[in-house]
């Protein structure tokens, strides 16, 4: 699947920033997504939203002692280098959508 973004810029992003959350939403349709409550990346403030998942048939894995799943997303509009921004996800606290249409979160920023 190409990258939805081909002119996303792949620079330098802050590693941490409490005061980011949510800031633009996108429209998808006949997507998997991934709708949360109280996720967080990079230590931004706590998100309760719906991100479109980088590859559709993913589910969230433990690593470094949370849980995470690819969203396809921009954190402070750029994409990190390596992966998409893994989002940490809470146990009971996220559903996975298939065929989902509407608006996800696209960036986030302080």
């Amino acid at each position: 699947m190409p990258p939805p973004y081909p002119n996303w810029n792949h620079g330098i992003t802050p590693n941490t920033n409490s005061r980011a959350t949510a800031s633009s939403w996108r429209y998808v349709k006949n997507a998997t997504v991934i709708k949360v409550s109280d996720s967080t990346y990079r230590n931004c403030n706590f998100i309760s939203d719906t991100f479109e998942l980088a590859n559709p048939n993913s589910q969230p894995q433990n690593s470094h002692g949370a849980l995470r799943i690819e969203a396809l997303c921009s954190w402070f509009g750029v994409k990190p280098p390596t992966t998409h921004p893994n989002i940490i996800v809470i146990p009971g606290k996220f559903q996975i959508v298939q065929g989902y249409t509407g608006a996800v979160v696209d960036n986030i920023q302080a």
